[in-house]
């Protein structure tokens, strides 16, 4: 239900006979799977992949989980920290935040995990969440002082942190480092989209990848 509030999903019909697509609001996947994503009176495409994308990156992430941990709690709490990243890269995408009610469950969630050192230890974990959290409000804060700009929204730290709690400090570092890179091949597009000059380009989709690719590292 989150996922699909936040990529806008709330309803689904089409905007020529008005039938709706009772499927495809439970799940987009299912739709397209099941019955195409097109509507069963004129048969014009209702259910476009993008809204499928969501679902399908969660499914291939249990997949994955299955496939390298078996089941049992580590390949859960992989899905758990995947599909996490993936709705906050669509909150991020979509409206520009990431909420605290997914970042500070998250954090916690890695903590614990640590607890049974099922992917880092929990003195690695605590390392990792301080410097998640510190080094891109570091970065953020010296680009601030140094041009008045603020570059990053405090969702960012918070994520990152949470990040750092589940891959270590290290792939933590690595993970940060690797989103400031995308962010900053994107900040173009973002400004020839009209982002004024003051605004920042939300980090929840470049944060989300890097995590991934961290987390695939341990």
């Amino acid at each position: 239900a989150m996922l699909r509030a936040a990529a806008g999903a709330f309803h689904v019909e089409c905007q020529l006979c008005l039938r709706a697509a009772p499927l495809g609001n439970f799940s987009p996947l299912l739709e397209l799977v099941l019955r195409g994503g097109d509507c069963r009176g004129c048969g014009v495409r209702i259910v476009p992949l993008r809204l499928a994308l969501p679902e399908l990156a969660c499914v291939a992430a249990g997949v994955a989980m299955l496939y390298r941990h078996g089941p049992g709690l580590a390949a859960a709490g992989g899905l758990l920290y995947v599909g996490a990243l993936v709705l906050l890269a669509l909150t991020s995408v979509q409206q520009q935040l990431m909420p605290n009610m997914v970042t500070y469950p998250l954090l916690w969630a890695g903590l614990g995990f640590a607890l049974g050192t099922a992917f880092v230890p929990l003195e690695q974990a605590v390392q990792g969440a301080a410097a998640g959290y510190l080094l891109p409000w570091s970065i953020h804060r010296s680009a601030q002082l140094a041009s008045g700009r603020e570059i990053l929204g405090y969702g960012s730290f918070k994520a990152m942190a949470a990040i750092g709690a589940w891959v270590g400090p290290q792939l933590a570092v690595a993970a940060c480092l690797m989103a400031m890179l995308l962010k900053a091949a994107n900040w173009f597009p973002c400004r020839a989209e009209g982002a004024e000059v003051g605004q920042f380009c939300p980090l929840g989709a470049e944060l989300a990848a890097a995590g991934v690719v961290a987390f695939a590292l341990l």
